[in-house]
């Protein structure tokens, strides 16, 4: 049986100064641990959302088995594009969770 491939377009979430704390985040990363994250962002937009989980206020956890574990949190907009809120490790886990929750509630309510 065949099934048909769905490709994702990877977005960033950008604050009110137009920058991506995703984009931040990853540029701090040493080779290794952004050669890791880059292949998961590969990986996910090609639809693999492998070792994924949902979280609460509908964002969701991928984790990379490396390092001080790291862990990126995303929303998914219209079964298409997935937006990158925040990346971090295990030990800041909880802070992470509580932005990526924050960034994702700011993205689905602008304020216009």
């Amino acid at each position: 049986m065949c099934y048909p491939m769905v490709d994702f377009a990877i977005a960033y979430y950008r604050d009110d100064t137009g920058l991506s704390p995703f984009k931040k985040w990853y540029e701090r990363l040493d080779s290794l641990a952004a050669t890791k994250v880059y292949a998961a962002l590969m990986r996910i937009e090609a639809g693999n959302f492998s070792d994924s989980k949902r979280l609460k206020g509908g964002i969701w956890e991928r984790r990379i088995h490396s390092g001080p574990g790291y862990r990126l949190y995303y929303g998914i907009e219209r079964q298409r594009y997935v937006v990158m809120l925040a990346g971090g490790t295990k030990r800041t886990q909880r802070g992470d969770i509580s932005k990526a929750t924050k960034r994702w509630y700011e993205y689905k309510n602008p304020t216009s």
